[in-house]
């Protein structure tokens, strides 16, 4: 699919679709029509066909896809969506709406906030919280080492822990051990709201995704020029970061 940038009424379809781009709206649209213009996702194609192990780098992990709208994910939840028929999430896609079918073979940790780097980080079985913020080059001077949050499961229903990254560093309280997918998030200050220190997180989680698929998508198709902004998702797309040496 050929990026459509002239058209300003516009939904970006990222990750595991058959035919990523950027798509034209014509009318009311609803999420299941605006996969299925983009070929639908990889969860399903084609694995009579292809190795098993080939079909699992292909699905899409629908408990980590989501939908982006003015900066702001939405609380859609593709797994019911798609695997169980809830059609209560079969919402209807807005001009620059982004929706990212994240890949399921994708085995890392995300690290966020205040860090010299905030990037995904490669999954080993042995990788802790430290390791994990080690890899994107430690806390940032000012960073708020108390309240660092882990935030596992889906993001429609994500499980939070808070920890005392402090203390960890002391050896008062055991280093966490990390799971694939896991997001490590180190605040600027402490937070009041669970709700909403939740909230800053999932949002910075998925406009990080957002910019690297939206670079992917630049630079995969460099015909077209430029870089290109969906002004209403608020998401920038740059080059990707060169991997930690």
């Amino acid at each position: 699919m050929n990026l459509r940038a002239v058209q300003s009424q516009r939904v970006w379809l990222l990750g595991r679709v058959q035919a990523p781009g950027v798509y034209p709206l014509n009318g009311p649209t609803t999420l299941l029509e605006a996969l299925a213009g983009a070929g639908g996702t990889l969860s399903f194609v084609g694995q009579r066909d292809i190795p098993l192990s080939v079909v699992s780098e292909e699905l899409a992990d629908l408990e980590h896809s989501f939908i982006i709208r003015n900066g702001h994910m939405l609380p859609v939840d593709f797994d019911r969506l798609l695997n169980r028929g809830d059609l209560s999430q079969n919402i209807y896609v807005m001009p620059d709406d982004f929706i990212f079918l994240t890949p399921s073979a994708a085995k890392e940790v995300y690290v966020f906030g205040a860090v010299g780097q905030p990037r995904p980080v490669p999954y080993t079985s042995d990788l802790t919280m430290v390791g994990a913020i080690a890899g994107a080059y430690g806390t940032m001077k000012d960073a708020y080492e108390r309240h660092v949050a882990i935030v596992r499961g889906s993001l429609a229903h994500p499980e939070v822990t808070i920890v005392d990254y402090r203390d960890v560093k002391r050896g008062k309280i055991p280093d966490i051990a990390l799971k694939p997918r896991d997001i490590v998030y180190v605040p600027w200050s402490p937070y009041r709201y669970i709700e909403k220190y939740i909230d800053v997180i999932l949002n910075t989680f998925v406009s990080s995704v957002a910019i690297n698929g939206g670079s992917w998508l630049v630079l995969k198709q460099p015909q077209q020029g430029g870089v290109f902004i969906p002004v209403g998702s608020r998401v920038t797309v740059l080059p990707p970061l060169p991997p930690v040496q």
